[in-house]
């Protein structure tokens, strides 16, 4: 188990690599559902400190990776089971507002553009309806090129965004001061919320961006 630890590759890449492992560190009784014990593993010595670091890029890319899961999880079961889906998705026990983020990224951001070497966070900058999908594999790509953290990612995306910002909203949507148009921004505000939500059962789940819009829009801070 140690050997195949220190012997991973620098940049692990796919789910089934990473269940494979993880399935090792569960049969080895390293892993369990609430608790770790890595010291089976990991020898206080320069060789354990690298399969130390090995041990943290795993668990890294297997957090990144079961977002994607969950959001793909998410994006089946909708088109499968309708609104019944949400009643599956409870037995996680996310919010629903993390779930929809979810969903969102998994279906503004199909599988052909997303980018192994980027994490989830960098793919949830790009997935916004106004931006094209050729933007979107530029940003990403470019995010690769360059090696962009979330935060620069996010920076060119509200670059690009604020060129098509409504007048008197700011490229990440406060609203700027008297130069508001107000009539226009709650038309906007109302679109966004109306595009954003999805039944379930009598009531309708809306992203909390669009909200947060809206609620820009009528002048509420929270």
């Amino acid at each position: 188990m140690t050997v195949v630890l220190q012997e991973a590759p620098a940049d692990i890449a796919g789910g089934d690599a990473l269940a494979q492992v993880f399935d090792n560190l569960r049969e080895e009784n390293v892993l369990g559902p609430t608790w770790a014990d890595f010291s089976k593993v990991i020898k206080r010595t320069k060789k354990g400190y690298e399969t130390y670091e090995a041990v943290g890029l795993y668990l890294s890319k297997m957090y990144d990776a079961s977002r994607w899961w969950l959001a793909d999880w998410l994006l089946f079961g909708e088109g499968a089971f309708g609104d019944r889906f949400y009643q599956a998705a409870e037995v996680t026990g996310l919010s629903e507002a993390t779930l929809a983020d979810y969903l969102r990224v998994a279906e503004n951001v199909p599988r052909s553009r997303r980018q192994e070497r980027l994490r989830f966070t960098h793919h949830r900058c790009v997935a916004q309806r106004d931006i094209t999908p050729e933007q979107q594999e530029e940003l990403l790509q470019g995010a690769v090129d360059e090696q962009l953290t979330v935060r620069q990612l996010a920076d060119r995306v509200r670059v690009l965004r604020a060129d098509r910002a409504l007048p008197g909203v700011n490229g990440d949507g406060s609203i700027e001061g008297t130069f508001v148009n107000k009539k226009t921004q709650l038309i906007e505000a109302g679109r966004a919320v109306v595009a954003s939500a999805r039944k379930r059962g009598g009531d309708y789940l809306v992203a909390g961006e669009a909200m947060a819009r809206l609620r820009a829009a009528i002048g509420e801070e929270n």
